[in-house]
């Protein structure tokens, strides 16, 4: 008899569990639909785009602290990565090759050089 009683509330578990399955179904349903109706609106999509700039920034924050702690922790040193120029620090050099080459100092007469100097 005590398998009887045994089997029966593993059935009793059984059909509970599946009730809670279902109603959570149902709710993660409910609330995908709504979240995909917020989504068509423009001012949702802004606000979500923020957010999600947002959370990215604090992400890779956090990442660059733990990263840093480990290697700090395991006592290895990462070697500094040279600066390097961006398309907005470029300038004029980045479209040397259309332009043809260009200088920076100025030619002809009227410079400093002493006159009776050559190069």
């Amino acid at each position: 008899m005590p398998e009887q009683n045994w089997d029966e509330r593993l059935l009793e578990y059984v059909r509970r569990t599946g009730e809670d399955l279902k109603r959570t179904g149902e709710e993660f349903l409910e609330q995908t639909q709504k979240t995909f109706e917020d989504l068509r609106d423009p001012a949702q999509q802004e606000k979500l785009k923020a957010r999600v700039s947002e959370l990215r920034t604090w992400a890779m924050t956090k990442f660059e602290e733990a990263r840093s702690r480990a290697e700090e922790a395991l006592g290895i040193e990462r070697p500094k990565a040279a600066p390097t120029r961006s398309a907005k620090t470029r300038g004029p050099a980045g479209k040397k090759a259309k332009g043809g080459s260009r200088t920076t100092r100025k030619t002809g007469g009227g410079g400093k050089r002493a006159k009776g100097r050559q190069r």
